[in-house]
């Protein structure tokens, strides 16, 4: 009876200190801020850019291309073309941040001489297709409120799974007393559906605001 007893507490001691953390066994961290370079879009296009944009105010908004790819404007008046492209720009992006300021993400692509805006996660995820590399991944995670740290695999990393990947990453899940940041370990499909595998508490500031 005693040994019984003894081998039920066992039991229960090892099922209560069971590691439930998330470990970074098989990632490898994001070595790059803008790690979008191998984007592979379903949709056909002769050029593509990612922009990155900054709202200081009204009309005052400072922006850097990220990644472009293609030959812009190869069958039209070429001034006017670009002059055209240049100036298509949204209200708004996906990967929406930088509180209590304002900067987000957007994508604009020519395709037969049509120029076209991708400024909403449904329309990325339309623009990519089939989530088929890493930086597609990185991408659409991004598009969905977390982020990621460079250099840090604690808090940015990512593996390439059986099937779609998986992420550690970081989401701020509150902004005022307490800012309070979690930790993430996802996987994305290759329908782009992102599934939590694990979330734990990252870092809490009680006494502040963003």
């Amino acid at each position: 009876m005693k040994t019984l007893v003894l081998i039920l507490a066992l039991i229960f001691l090892v099922s209560c200190s069971s590691d439930d953390s998330i470990t970074t066994d098989g990632f490898e961290p994001i070595s790059e801020q803008y790690p979008f370079e191998d984007l592979e879009p379903e949709v056909e296009t002769d050029y593509w850019e990612l922009k990155y944009a900054v709202v200081h105010g009204q009309d005052d908004v400072d922006e850097e291309i990220i990644v472009r790819n293609g030959a812009l404007c190869h069958s039209a008046e070429d001034d006017l073309c670009q002059e055209e492209f240049r100036n298509l720009k949204p209200e708004f992006g996906f990967a929406a941040g930088c509180l209590p300021a304002s900067c987000f993400y957007y994508l604009k692509y020519q395709a037969n001489d049509q120029n076209h805006l991708v400024a909403t996660k449904d329309e990325l995820l339309q623009f990519l297709g089939t989530i088929n590399t890493q930086e597609e991944a990185l991408l659409w995670t991004r598009a969905n409120a977390y982020y990621f740290r460079v250099n840090d695999i604690d808090g940015g990393a990512i593996k390439t799974a059986e099937t779609g990947f998986e992420l550690i990453v970081l989401k701020t899940v509150s902004y005022c007393t307490p800012i309070q940041t979690n930790r993430y370990h996802l996987k994305v499909q290759a329908n782009g559906e992102i599934e939590v595998l694990n979330e734990k508490v990252f870092s809490v500031d009680e006494n502040s605001c963003v």
